[in-house]
């Protein structure tokens, strides 16, 4: 994949989480755990572009200031892909139960699996177990470098293994297409550790973000924001969907046999 590729697949994720953030300021601002969440979500994921960006540019360039870019920049990156994942988890859960306590106590030992990735990122450093940037400055990656891989997969399918659980306990979590933001990740993650050079995920997680930014304004509009209950609307649209459902195959049926 060359520099242009990376350019355009960068760029595109920065324009797509740049937009959401003025819309988010100018028509969404809400002082609730689950959106201050999703908004470092969102920030965490333009800086992952933009630094993606710097690293692939920097890549190859002779200079030392060059080759310590090429180093911590990416060290940063594989940190906040970890950081990211674990953030992701919290919202979920917080998102579903409106308790950061309780994300706080469930999810303590995913937090320690962060903390030790990230303390093996800076011995990795020095050893270069996960990657390293030669002396020609060319990043190289490791087998072990999958461990990160590994690690937002299990992010997600702890994500849907809670969504599915709350489903269970109390019915249908309305306005929360959890697959349409999983889908773009783990295929742009999956197509970056098969293929060396491809530079998929960040973009593949701005698109995830722009169809939770997409699900949160439904969820808003169907809300009545002082008691939280149901709207009008979401009355029209429940309606809609019945008839759809059950009246239109009727008529349908009566169309073609009646």
């Amino acid at each position: 994949m060359n520099f242009q590729a990376i350019c355009v697949a960068n760029i595109t994720g920065i324009i797509l989480i740049v937009s959401l953030l003025i819309s988010k300021y100018i028509t969404y601002n809400s002082l609730r755990a689950e959106d201050r969440i999703f908004t470092l979500m969102m920030h965490l994921v333009l800086f992952g572009c933009f630094l993606e960006l710097l690293t692939f540019y920097v890549d190859g360039r002779p200079g030392r200031i060059d080759h310590w870019i090429n180093l911590l920049g990416n060290t940063i990156l594989y940190a906040i892909n970890a950081y990211g994942s674990f953030l992701y988890c919290i919202y979920v859960d917080v998102h579903l139960y409106q308790s950061v306590e309780r994300a706080k106590r469930i999810y303590k030992n995913l937090l320690f699996m962060v903390i030790a990735l990230i303390a093996a990122l800076i011995l990795n450093i020095r050893l270069g177990f996960f990657f390293y940037v030669d002396a020609d400055n060319v990043y190289h990656r490791n087998t072990a470098v999958v461990i990160f891989y590994i690690f937002t997969f299990l992010c997600c399918t702890i994500s849907i293994v809670v969504l599915r659980i709350y489903r269970r306990r109390f019915g249908r979590a309305a306005f929360f297409p959890i697959y349409m933001y999983l889908i773009p990740i783990v295929t742009g993650s999956a197509l970056q550790m098969l293929f060396y050079g491809v530079s998929l995920a960040w973009l593949g997680t701005a698109i995830g973000i722009v169809a939770l930014y997409v699900s949160m304004l439904s969820r808003s509009s169907y809300l009545d924001s002082l008691t939280g209950l149901y709207n009008r609307l979401y009355l029209e649209h429940f309606m809609y969907r019945i008839k759809k459902k059950v009246v239109l195959p009727v008529l349908r049926y009566h169309d073609r046999y009646g």
